[in-house]
């Protein structure tokens, strides 16, 4: 299948992601370097909570960076959510509408099973507007809603938006008329 890429859009992080994420992340290696010194010093006793303690800071800061939105692509087809670890693609023809500055800024939303802010805002979010939504973004104040034909809503956000914005309804609009004129 040969896809045209047309742009690809980094995900930037605002500040406050930024020093959210320097915080816990400085905060969660000391914690793995104490732990880590506690349990070889004292190696001769069961230090199970200490290791339990270990695997799990270890395994929510891995987890959480290799899930973070690093950037997205929008090629004649689909739109890309590249991720560190894997890649989300939505066809463009499941595409019902794109709409700028998601309702996810009013700060409503409640993460389900998500990150709030530590490598970007990723994950499965509710909120009383919306109700539940997937959102893939590091800058909360460029961020926008799509709608697919399943129902489903994904907040993205990328840098230069806007660019991405009028080139994704341009090319759903050019769905929508090859659909309905059965080319």
């Amino acid at each position: 299948m040969n896809k045209l890429e047309l742009h690809a859009f980094d995900v930037k992080l605002d500040k406050t992601t930024k020093v959210l994420t320097v915080i816990v992340v400085s905060a969660m290696i000391l914690a793995i370097c104490l732990l880590a010194n506690r349990v070889i010093e004292y190696s001769h006793k069961e230090m199970l909570l200490e290791k339990i303690g270990l695997v799990v800071i270890c395994l929510t800061l891995i987890t959480s960076f290799v899930f973070s939105p690093r950037k997205l692509i929008l090629t004649d087809k689909e739109l890309i959510v590249r991720c560190r670890a894997y890649s989300k693609y939505i066809p463009i023809k499941e595409i019902v509408s794109c709409t700028f500055h998601s309702e996810f800024v009013d700060n409503s939303a409640i993460r389900l099973f998500a990150s709030g802010g530590l490598w970007g805002y990723y994950g499965l979010f509710w909120s009383s507007k919306c109700g539940i939504f997937k959102a893939f973004f590091g800058d909360r104040s460029s961020t926008f809603t799509l709608k697919l034909v399943s129902g489903e809503m994904i907040v993205l956000g990328c840098e230069n938006c806007q660019a991405l914005i009028t080139e994704l309804t341009s090319l759903i609009k050019n769905s929508e008329r090859i659909s309905v004129t059965g080319l």
